[in-house]
């Protein structure tokens, strides 16, 4: 992801009606598909600011958030501090210079994956960082207005990647929210 992110626009944090809206939406679906968030380990791919980190601590037991840019970095460290979320922890880094040995119930890609140029060389990052039979969760945004110089094709780069990688089974393609499209893969 290698994106000039000192002029993202997109720097406020969600008001309590749309942050509960967020939030209820998500554990619908995931209710939905039988996935218990509460006691899941999950990593997010480039968390930006925190938008969705901070609406994620309420849902998931424990979350590491990656994200490459420096202030966006910050950003979300400060306002994890300053909203004293417990369960999250930083590093600053690209998904591509990530290592660990942790196994993950699951990743989480919001408005992130779109921006991964060699999305199969990380799809097979990503079966081994999961745990088996675990989850992978992209979503990416309807409308690139949020984002400057983003080239890339949204949603035909990402099912290509998906289904050539051959790691992971489609649960669900669609709407959860109308600004995104939503891809939930189960690790094979």
């Amino acid at each position: 992801m290698k994106k000039n992110w000192n002029n993202y626009i997109e720097k406020v944090y969600c008001n309590k009606q749309i942050s509960n809206n967020i939030i209820k939406a998500y554990k619908d679906f995931f209710k939905s598909k039988n996935i218990n968030c509460k006691d899941m380990s999950i990593l997010e791919i480039g968390s930006g600011h925190g938008i969705y980190t901070i609406l994620l601590s309420k849902i998931f037991k424990q979350i590491i958030a990656i994200e490459p840019n420096k202030k966006l970095f910050e950003a979300l460290n400060t306002k994890i501090k300053l909203d004293k979320i417990k369960n999250v922890k930083t590093e600053q880094l690209s998904i591509e210079n990530y290592k660990t040995d942790i196994k993950f119930d699951m990743i989480l890609c919001i408005n992130s994956f779109h921006l991964i140029t060699n999305k199969k060389k990380i799809l097979l990052k990503f079966n081994k960082m999961l745990k088996n039979h675990k989850y992978l969760f992209i979503s990416e945004p309807l409308f690139k207005l949020y984002y400057k110089n983003v080239d890339n094709k949204i949603s035909t780069d990402t099912l290509l990647s998906i289904t050539s990688s051959k790691k992971f089974n489609l649960i669900f393609y669609g709407f959860v929210r109308k600004n995104e499209i939503l891809y939930l893969l189960k690790k094979n």
